[in-house]
């Protein structure tokens, strides 16, 4: 079974404690193999993350110095994998962490409540990420995490896949193939010609989209409509209640 590292970051002891407490009694009921670090400064976390980067990051939104916004921009640069999940007692800041797309929020006056549903989806997407794609070039086998590619492109008979850390596959396959084995594994055909993957979208743009690396990927007129619905609902996962 894989083991997954788990960072909980609050400035204020008191809720670093039931933060922490929570998110550990819920992986342990799902039978998780996980290690938890707690922090309560950002700067701590961001210092360890460098080296040894978090599967999982539950981060409180209102901190002093460096809040937990920027403190996402900059882990997002340092590993964009990590899942990071916005825990906060201010329900209007939670519209204006959209901008580093995280992958869902907890409120701490509804921590009880809301802990379950995002610990299930922090599983679904960490079992997603186990998906491995498997391909042959020059006699040679290749097996590649989802979690490790970008966006896919085609390329007369080949296909190109492109990976988060800017390696590239050339081999002969269908685009069309490829998004029918990886529609249930998070990604979406924005052009007759690329597959991308909703994890790495970071902007949705008139005719684009920016992913990891700032490429910009095209988007045909025809697959605007379904690729935000797509994008939505990979990253509208938590419901937000009465927010």
């Amino acid at each position: 079974m894989n083991r997954y590292f788990i960072a909980v970051c609050d400035d204020e002891e008191f809720a670093l404690s039931q933060i922490s407490g929570a998110v550990k009694k819920e992986f342990e009921k799902s039978g998780m193999n996980v290690d938890i670090t707690v922090f309560n400064e950002p700067k701590l976390l961001l210092e360890l993350n460098r080296t040894s980067s978090f599967d999982v990051i539950f981060l409180d939104i209102d901190m002093p110095d460096l809040d937990g916004i920027e403190t996402a921009r900059i882990i997002k640069n340092q590993n964009p994998k990590s899942l990071i999940i916005f825990v906060t007692g201010k329900d209007e800041l939670v519209y204006k962490s959209f901008e580093v797309h995280p992958f869902g929020f907890i409120r701490k006056f509804k921590l009880k409540e809301e802990i379950s549903s995002i610990v299930e989806d922090i599983i679904k997407e960490l079992s997603r990420n186990d998906y491995m794609l498997n391909f042959k070039i020059e006699g040679i086998h290749y097996k590649l995490l989802i979690d490790e590619i970008a966006y896919i492109e085609s390329k007369g008979n080949y296909i190109i896949i492109n990976t988060t850390d800017g390696l590239t596959y050339k081999y002969k396959d269908s685009i069309n193939k490829k998004e029918i084995e990886l529609s249930e594994q998070g990604f979406v055909r924005t052009h007759e010609k690329y597959l991308v993957n909703l994890k790495y979208i970071f902007k949705i743009n008139k005719s684009s989209v920016t992913v990891i690396q700032n490429y910009d990927i095209p988007v045909s007129r025809s697959r605007m409509n379904a690729l935000k619905e797509g994008f939505l609902n990979y990253y509208g996962r938590v419901g937000l209640g009465g927010i």
